[in-house]
Formats: C-alpha cells, sequence, structure tokens
C-alpha cells in the first residue's frame, strides 16, 4: 500500500543520508590508499657485472670414421617365400635365427620373407617346456580356553585331559577310517613317479577291506562321475553358504524403511550365555593349462588316477546336570560329504567330428625341440587347522540383561594355484605319461558340553546345530582316447631316443594332423608327470562347562536365559581344474585309468547308533589301536572331577591367543 506524504518524505531523507554517510567513509579509504602510494621510493637499478672469459680448448671437427662398403657376396642367391603367420602361431614363444644377408620385415615385426644364401641355413626353433613345482603348506593352530567366573555356588568341573584325550581318540579313529592317504612329500623326481604304485596299493587295499554301510562309501571306475552327496548321486551341488549355522551366516541385508524407523520395538532385556560359533575353514583352488597336444605318442605307458576321499566325525554328547543326551539318530543336514568328478570336451560346442569334414591338408614344415629328462608339473597344497575352545564358566545374573560370549574364532587357510604353459600338435614321450589327482579331507569335532544349573531351568539350552562340510571337485577339460602305438611313431621315438634332432614325413604327414601346415612338435626322453594333491584337516575341541546360578536370577530380573554350546562350522573346499585339450594319446604298453570316492560320516563313534563305529565293516576297524577304541565312559570315573574350576589344568587364556 502506499505510504502517507510525511512518512515517505522521511523515507527518502533517511536513505538520502545513508548514501552520503557511505560516500564519506569511501573518500577515507580512498585518500589513505593515495597517501600510502606518494609516499613509496622508487627501485633502484639492478647492478650489472660483466664477467669475461677464456677458453683454451678448441673443438675438433666432426670425424664419423666410416667402414668401407661390404661387397657383393660370391655366391648365388636364391629367394624363398615363407608363410611366417602359418608356422609362428602366437600360441608358442618362437625364436628364428636367420643366417644370411638381408631380410625383409611384415606386419608386427615378423618377417614375411626372407633372401638368404643358398650356402647358408634359414633354421625355425620353437622354446621347450619346463617343469614346475609349487608346494604350499598351511598350519594354524588355536588355543582359546576361557575361564569365567561371576559368581559362587557349589559346582564341580571337569578336567579338560579328559576331554583332549577324546579328541585325540576321534583323531585317531578318522585317520584309521581313511582308506587314501596322502604320498609323502617329494624330495626327488624318483619320489614323485611313484605316486601311481602308492594309490594302485591302497586301492587294492579298499577293494579288500569291503567298506559299506549307511554312512560309509566306496565308489571306483567310472562309476564315480557325477556329483555325489553323502554317498548318493545328486543334480547339483549344493553350497556351504546356504548351511551355514544360524549364528554364522550372513546377515540379510536391512531394509532401509526399518533402520530409519525408530519407533520399532526394541528386543526384550535377556541373558544370553554363548560358547561356540567357531569357524574353521580351509580352501584350495589348483588350476592348470601346462603342457598338452593333440596327438602324445608314449613309449611306455599312459596312467591317470583320480581320487577324493571325505570323512567327518563328530562327538555331541551334551550333559545337563550329569545326565547325557545322545546324537540325533540321523545325519540330518550337519555333516555333508559333496564329491565331483566331470570331464567336458574341449571342442566348441557344436563342431563336427565327422571323418569325411577333414580338408586334406597335412603339415609341410615341422619344429621340433627337445628336453632330456623328465618334465614334471606338481602342484600340492596342504592345510592343516588345530583348535581348542575348552570354556568354563559359572555365572551369577545380576544385571537386567547379560551377554557374555565366548568362542567365535575365525580361523582360514587358503591357497590359489594358477599354473598356464604350451601346447603343441605332437608331444612324444620316452618314457610314461602319468596323470594324478588326489584330494582327501578330514574334520573332527568334538562338542560334548556340561552344562549346570542350580534353582530353575534355564529357558533355553542349545548345544547341536554344528557343521561339517567337505566339498570337493576334480575337472577335466579334455576327453582323452587311447590306442595303440603305430609302426612309425614307434620308430620316431627310438630315432629321438638314439640322439634324433627330427621326425620323419611318414609321422608329420599323418592324418591325425589333418588341417595343420607347419607341426609344433615335443620329444621328452623321460617322463611327463602331472600331479596335483590337495589334503585338509579341521580339528576342533569344543568342549565347554557352564554352571548357571539360577536362583540370583528371581532376585533381579524375570528376563529369559539361553545357553548355546554349539554351531559351530568346519569346512574343506578343494578344486582342481585340469585344463587342455581333447587329445588322441597312443602308447606302446597300454594305458591304465582309474578314479576312487570315498564319503564317510561318523557321528558320536561311542553311541552304538547309525553313523557310529556299527556303519564301518569290522575288517575296518579291527587294526585300530587300542588306545584309539573309545570306551562306554568317554570320560572314566570320578577321578577325573575336580573340586573346583581353580584345581583343573586348563589354562585361562581370555585374551584367544593365537598360537601359529
Amino acid at each position: 500500500m502506499s505510504l502517507d506524504p510525511i512518512t515517505d518524505a522521511i523515507s527518502h531523507f533517511i536513505g538520502l543520508f545513508e548514501t552520503l554517510l557511505e560516500q564519506a567513509r569511501l573518500r577515507i579509504d580512498y585518500n589513505e590508499l593515495k597517501a600510502l602510494q606518494q609516499v613509496q621510493t622508487e627501485f633502484s637499478e639492478v647492478p650489472f657485472i660483466d664477467v669475461e672469459t677464456r677458453e683454451t680448448y678448441a673443438v675438433e671437427g666432426f670425424d664419423p670414421k666410416p667402414v668401407p662398403a661390404p661387397t657383393e657376396p660370391t655366391t648365388s642367391v636364391v629367394e624363398q617365400t615363407v608363410p611366417v603367420a602359418k608356422i609362428l602361431p602366437n600360441t608358442i614363444p618362437v625364436s628364428l635365427t636367420i643366417a644370411g644377408n638381408a631380410y625383409s620385415s611384415g606386419v608386427d615385426g615378423f618377417p614375411t620373407h626372407f633372401t638368404y644364401n643358398a650356402l647358408d641355413a634359414l633354421n625355425f626353433t620353437i622354446e621347450p617346456a619346463g617343469s614346475v613345482v609349487a608346494i604350499s603348506v598351511q598350519q594354524a593352530f588355536l588355543s582359546d580356553n576361557d575361564v569365567l567366573r561371576t559368581g559362587d555356588g557349589d559346582f564341580a568341573f571337569l578336567a579338560t585331559d579328559g576331554f583332549e584325550q577324546r579328541l585325540d581318540a576321534l583323531t585317531g579313529l578318522a585317520a584309521a577310517a581313511q582308506v587314501i592317504t596322502s604320498p609323502d612329500m617329494p624330495a626327488t623326481e624318483a619320489d614323485i613317479a611313484t605316486y601311481p604304485a602308492h594309490a594302485f596299493a591302497q586301492i587294492q587295499t579298499a577293494q579288500l577291506l569291503d567298506i559299506g554301510g549307511p554312512h560309509a562309501t566306496l565308489v571306483l571306475g567310472p562309476d564315480t562321475l557325477g556329483v555325489w552327496v553323502n554317498s548318493k548321486t545328486v543334480d547339483e551341488a549344493p553350497q556351504v553358504k546356504d548351511h551355514l549355522p544360524a549364528s554364522l551366516a550372513p546377515s540379510a541385508p536391512e531394509d532401509a524403511e526399518d533402520a530409519e524407523d525408530e519407533t520399532a520395538p526394541s528386543s526384550p532385556p535377556a541373558h544370553d550365555v554363548l560358547t561356540g560359533s567357531n569357524l574353521l575353514v580351509n580352501e584350495a583352488v589348483i588350476q592348470t593349462n601346462w603342457l598338452d597336444a593333440e596327438v602324445i605318442a608314449v613309449a611306455g605307458s599312459a596312467v591317470t588316477l583320480d581320487l577324493i576321499s571325505q570323512i567327518n566325525v563328530l562327538s555331541d554328547i551334551d550333559h545337563l546336570n550329569g545326565v547325557a543326551s545322545g546324537p540325533q539318530p540321523d545325519l540330518s543336514p550337519d555333516l555333508w560329504n559333496v564329491a565331483s568328478f566331470s570331464a567336458k570336451s574341449s571342442a566348441p560346442d557344436g563342431q563336427s567330428d565327422d571323418p569325411e569334414a577333414a580338408t586334406g591338408t597335412l603339415p609341410s614344415n615341422w619344429i621340433v625341440t627337445r628336453i632330456d629328462g623328465n618334465v614334471i608339473n606338481l602342484s600340492w597344497v596342504q592345510q592343516y587347522t588345530f583348535a581348542l575352545d575348552q570354556d568354563i564358566g559359572q555365572i551369577a545374573f545380576s544385571a537386567e540383561a547379560t551377554l557374555l560370549q565366548f568362542g567365535e574364532n575365525t580361523i582360514v587357510n587358503a591357497s590359489f594355484m594358477q599354473e598356464l604353459g604350451y601346447h603343441y600338435d605332437l608331444i612324444m614321450v620316452g618314457g610314461n605319461l602319468i596323470d594324478f589327482n588326489s584330494i582327501i579331507q578330514t574334520n573332527v569335532l568334538l562338542d560334548d558340553d556340561w552344562i549346570s544349573y542350580s534353582g530353575v531351568a534355564p529357558d533355553g539350552l542349545s548345544g547341536d546345530g554344528n557343521l561339517l562340510w567337505n566339498g570337493a571337485s576334480i575337472f577335466h577339460l579334455g576327453v582323452d582316447t587311447y590306442d595303440e602305438l603305430s609302426a612309425p611313431f614307434s620308430d620316431g621315438l627310438d630315432q629321438l631316443a638314439a640322439g634324433g634332432t627330427t621326425i620323419g614325413q611318414d609321422i608329420a604327414q599323418d592324418t591325425l594332423f589333418d588341417g595343420t601346415e607347419a607341426l609344433r612338435v615335443l620329444y621328452i626322453s623321460g617322463d611327463m608327470i602331472s600331479a596335483r594333491v590337495i589334503e585338509q584337516t579341521n580339528i576342533l575341541g569344543d568342549a565347554d562347562q557352564v554352571a548357571l546360578a539360577m536362583e540370583s536370577l528371581a532376585a533381579q530380573t524375570d528376563a529369559p536365559v539361553t545357553v548355546m554350546t554349539g554351531e559351530n562350522a568346519l569346512a574343506n573346499l578343494a578344486t582342481i581344474n585340469d585344463m587342455g585339450v581333447d587329445s588322441v594319446i597312443l602308447t606302446a604298453d597300454g594305458h591304465y585309468s582309474d578314479a576312487l570316492l570315498y564319503q564317510a560320516e561318523f557321528i558320536d563313534p561311542d553311541a552304538g547308533g547309525a553313523g557310529g563305529t556299527a556303519a564301518l565293516a569290522n575288517e575296518a576297524v579291527a587294526f585300530l589301536a587300542d588306545d584309539l577304541i573309545l570306551s562306554d565312559d568317554p570320560y572314566g570315573d570320578g577321578s577325573i572331577y575336580s573340586d573346583s574350576y581353580q584345581n583343573c589344568d586348563s589354562s585361562p587364556d581370555v585374551m584367544q591367543s593365537v598360537l601359529a
């Protein structure tokens, strides 16, 4: 709205007054600046000093010192065109030795044709493959025996020596029940060559034992192909992440709306005592693509062995105020042995194998390189974890809510190997061809817990929910077919063994090499050995003793009391991927190919029920030492009891130190 005349005049006067006031202030600053500029002194000129130097050295003129030009060769010159792009594939490192006068360079620096003296030579050589030995030994040891006392009470605790003796007995049982053991760590090349004989002897012994039963299975030969879960074939292998105990499973992502909702009710107060939730993991992956060829000629024999042996041993006898509760009558989902044997052709899907599809093109050039001795590709992973988490707690509740958490240790051994090498068109072996794959996995868990209480019983008690998992996979990319060594290949091997440096045309232009213009050949005077070994062991002793003074609870709060002493997870995960190409293997002494799968699951060997030692045939356990056979009373007589936990031999390790 408009202002009255008096108010409008006053407003204009105030605005004019503020403008004049600001102008006066600026005038003061301006005058001060001009005054400072006037008092500044002019700078003097920079002094200049003239320095005169004299040099007594003279620079000589440039002299390139030319050499006489080479004279023209007196020999005749022959020009030859070589299809280098076909003779030098990128899959093999190639070096060129050119003895001549000149050559021209083609695309990417590779010569496309050479002009050289007829009296000289043009030699192509390919790098021979070498041996590789990779050994990884991983060991982890944990001692986490905690002792906690928050109240008084007339409770007696067991000495931990009895638990350790029982764990030793379970470990001995697992070792005795294995039908396949890993060979000794090799010290020489000769030791590696004995691996097949070592495995053959154990396979024959396993067959004689006639192991069987609801929870022990031995499968040999081609019947092992496929996916096996606890001695049964399935279409798809389960995943360990889907079967972890609740306390170890990854938590689901929290919804954003729920996270921002501050009005959601909070959990009521409770008293929780947790003594389990230990996680032991051994994981190993070996992937090799080291040395292979479409055709392999062997002067000796060809041997292929794939072995998987898996054992789970669990003792879970919980005692409540001295009364034992035995294991469940079945395996449930607690013990898992998962194994897979598979092979796949390296040929692209849909490629025709019809012999009439042959191109009729045979090699017109061949390059031979040789290795005197054995070629070995050894990948060895050994992983061992031993943990003791034997906690003792005498607990009285004096707060509105309580959380006492023992255990929850995590131990991981991980090893990943990838070895990439060479591919040839033909490999000629003067000795034997050996391919050996072995995975041996063992889990042993002692989870015998003793829970005592005075007053009312706790609201919730849980001592099971453990997971023992063995997962193994052996995969071959490239399907091999076997045939008898023909006369040309046999003669060629004899000539190379006598010191020859090349092969004859009858070998190079065999129909097996149809479609190949330049043949890459590797000769090995000794054995060609590929061995991949994974050995994994988890041993956990989680025998906890918890005494609860429940009469102290009523005076404080009526919050529920829960005790959880289980939910441990032991996992062995092993994968062997043998990558190569489809090969035709020609042998003089034949070939031997075999596979073995052994899976066994034992729950509480002393219980005498399903999954106990009754699952083993008598012959399989007859040779167990007397001290490995567990008595009906695994914890002996009253002499192993102590008046209180102060008299036991356990080491109070409240800081959870790891010994490695």
